[in-house]
């Protein structure tokens, strides 16, 4: 009897040793272990479903709120941040400030509010219960984290480096150019520009605190750039203006030139302003000025050709070589190459003219004898003053230069002018078809003198002699004026375009031009 106890106690506890198991197992497959959701599931709760009472997405409440109903709210709540995700950096004593867009910031709201609306519903029973408890006594805020696209902010970084890092340079000569079409202006200035310190920001360093600041929400501070620096070798600006004084200026009038003589002018003008010129360095004023043609903006003028007046693509550029040539004489350049007209322009004294025509191989060229640079300056005012003036800077001479043209030939043509009879025209009818000019010679000189006294210094220099050689000149007449034409009637260029005797300014004022004639080359 007492056996069989035994087996029915030992049967018993077996059996409530089962149960009390399987309860066991039954609790935590229900209230411990996730089973996790399913798509469908997942889905219909993110469309339809609300958030959990308690739950705060970036400080904003929408417990009970769908999805497409806390949207708006938490929307407007991450664009208030992002707008407020400012940074400040310092280099040196510059502050730059660097917007949402600069750092391409961003913040993926909508993965957020997934997550919250998942809240208390994606673990098992237990825990889920446990979270809504939670966040009905606590509440729970799911933030809105900035984050950054980095490749956004290295653009960023990149083009601003341009600004904040710079070059070591030590100081310098600068040259301004201002050119004005409308007005046919060219304005020209020189100035010593200051030394500039070398630096280089470290902008792996900058970014990755950048970044920092943002993700640790600690951009109200500014981040301070560690860059390196380059000290130039020279600095002192005012003793680079030491070897930059002009040493040679020249004027011309544009006041006789025509429409496209000056459109001509000016575009040379342009053109030639600004040209630095290393020590022994040699310059042609054909390459300074390109291919002259209409393609490139040219125009079609009047020009002095070898015996007549003709026509040709940059008529009126020659002006601006001739005012060139006589300040470089001033500035005593070294001229290797320079061809003269066939009589000399009206805007010039006689012998310091110079054609420039790439067909007939006429430029004029030049080279810097010194050991320093020199500059050359052009302005033009083809409105109000109607005058261009080349200036010529480089180390001071001590002294300056006064040219001279001296004019000891002045004589009529020994050949007769050709006539010819048009039986079209009226009976009287006279005209020059082409002109007839004078044997002039000239012989150009230079004279030193002292800067502060204007006393000549030593003996004048002989330069050059120019010769122009005399035209007969062509006249056409009516048919009863067969005989061929009184010579001393014809118009004849008895004084060159030249003032007075001949001379020019000093080096201090420029030459004044003649204001008599017409078309120049």
């Amino acid at each position: 009897m007492k056996g069989i106890q035994r087996i029915l106690h030992t049967k018993w506890v077996q059996i409530s040793l089962g149960a009390v198991l399987a309860l066991t197992l039954l609790f935590f497959f229900i209230f411990i272990v996730n089973w996790g959701m399913s798509h469908a599931k997942r889905e219909a709760l993110l469309e339809t479903g609300t958030f959990v009472e308690g739950v705060r997405i970036g400080g904003v409440d929408v417990s009970g709120k769908t999805m497409a109903e806390a949207k708006e709210e938490v929307l407007a709540r991450a664009r208030k941040l992002l707008k407020r995700t400012i940074v400040r950096f310092r280099v040196g004593e510059i502050v730059y400030r660097l917007s949402g867009s600069q750092l391409g910031t961003l913040i993926d709201y909508e993965a957020v509010m997934e997550q919250a609306m998942l809240y208390g519903r994606d673990g098992s029973l237990l825990s889920d219960l446990r979270a809504k408890h939670a966040a009905r006594k606590n509440g729970v805020d799911f933030e809105l984290d900035v984050l950054l696209d980095k490749s956004v902010l290295e653009s960023t970084i990149k083009e601003m480096s341009t600004t904040f890092n710079s070059t070591v340079q030590d100081a310098q000569t600068i040259v301004d150019v201002s050119k004005t079409a409308a007005t046919y202006q060219v304005q020209s200035k020189i100035y010593a520009a200051d030394a500039v310190v070398g630096r280089a920001v470290d902008i792996r360093n900058l970014i990755d605190a950048i970044v920092d600041a943002v993700e640790q929400d600690a951009t109200s501070r500014t981040i301070v750039a560690k860059w390196e620096e380059t000290q130039p070798g020279s600095s002192d600006a005012d003793s680079v203006m030491t070897d930059c004084q002009k040493i040679g200026a020249y004027t011309t009038s544009l006041s006789q030139t025509s429409a496209a003589q000056l459109a001509n002018a000016w575009k040379a003008g342009g053109l030639l302003s600004g040209l630095q010129v290393a020590p022994g360095e040699s310059v042609s004023m054909l390459s300074v000025l390109g291919d002259m043609t209409e393609e490139e903006g040219w125009q079609t003028a009047e020009v002095i050709g070898s015996d007549n007046w003709t026509e040709e693509v940059g008529g009126g550029a020659s002006q601006v070589a001739s005012t060139l040539y006589a300040a470089l004489l001033q500035a005593e350049v070294q001229v290797d190459a320079r061809t003269h007209h066939a009589w000399a322009p009206d805007y010039i004294a006689p012998g310091l003219d110079a054609r420039l025509c790439a067909a007939e191989n006429a430029d004029l060229v030049f080279k810097n004898p010194y050991d320093k640079p020199i500059y050359i300056l052009v302005q033009v005012d083809g409105s109000k003053e109607k005058m261009i003036t080349v200036e010529v800077y480089g180390a001071p001479l001590g002294y300056t230069v006064e040219i001279t043209a001296n004019k000891f030939v002045d004589s009529e043509p020994t050949k007769a002018a050709v006539v010819q009879v048009d039986e079209s025209q009226e009976a009287g009818y006279s005209a020059w078809i082409k002109p007839r000019k004078n044997l002039v010679k000239v012989d150009i000189w230079k004279v030193r003198k002292n800067a502060e006294t204007g006393e000549q210094i030593g003996e004048r220099l002989y330069i050059e002699e120019v010769t122009y050689d005399p035209l007969p000149g062509e006249q056409v007449v009516g048919p009863e004026a067969q005989a061929p034409a009184d010579t001393t009637d014809t118009p004849t260029d008895s004084t060159g375009g030249a003032e007075g005797e001949g001379t020019t300014e000093g080096a201090t004022a420029g030459g004044a031009a003649g204001t008599e004639g017409g078309a120049q080359g």
